[in-house]
């Protein structure tokens, strides 16, 4: 609401929060992709199941995280930006 009142455009107000949470969805998938390297190697020796196809499941895990989390952030923000200013500094 503040940054709207002080004259940011919706483009810019979107942008802002769909970079900062691109930037925490990519440290958390770094954090994430590192554990689940080993935990995928693991289930791979006593599974029996091929390392390529564990890959491909967690790269689509991955990419299922992804497109959840950056509409998610999409559709929050677009949601406060169509509102007044007025009305979301009241709730801020």
């Amino acid at each position: 609401g503040l940054r709207r009142a002080i004259g940011a455009s919706d483009g810019s107000i979107i942008a802002l929060f769909l970079r900062q949470g691109g930037r925490q969805l990519t440290v958390g998938l770094l954090v994430s992709g590192a554990i689940s390297v080993l935990v995928l190697y693991v289930v791979s020796q006593f599974a029996g199941v091929g390392v390529i196809a564990l890959t491909f499941i967690g790269l689509l895990v991955a990419a299922i995280v992804t497109a959840l989390v950056l509409s998610a952030v999409f559709i929050s923000t677009r949601r406060a930006v169509l509102q007044e200013p007025a009305v979301a500094l009241r709730f801020d």
